[in-house]
């Protein structure tokens, strides 16, 4: 998706949101940078550049975050993606 603001292009990127269910694992990517190091708050783990900007994310125990994952898990494809 492209959008103009202020007579500046800015690329906005739409990246699929997974969900493991064997492992209970939601994760998502937030940006196209490569990740060096990891920070973990609670269930949360945040992959970051080197510059300290997110990249991508996890989420442990979805299901007991999100209680609809256990009633929606027939939703997802086969390769985790959300339908």
């Amino acid at each position: 998706m492209l959008v103009e603001k202020n007579s500046m292009r800015v690329n906005y990127l739409v990246y699929p949101i997974k969900y493991d269910p064997e492992a209970d694992v939601l994760s998502w990517k937030i940006n196209s940078l490569q990740y060096d190091d990891a920070v973990e708050i609670g269930d949360l783990i945040i992959q970051v550049s080197r510059w300290r900007i997110p990249a991508y994310a996890e989420m442990l125990n979805a299901s007991h975050h999100f209680g609809f994952l256990k009633k929606r898990r027939k939703k997802f494809t086969p390769d985790g993606t959300v339908v």
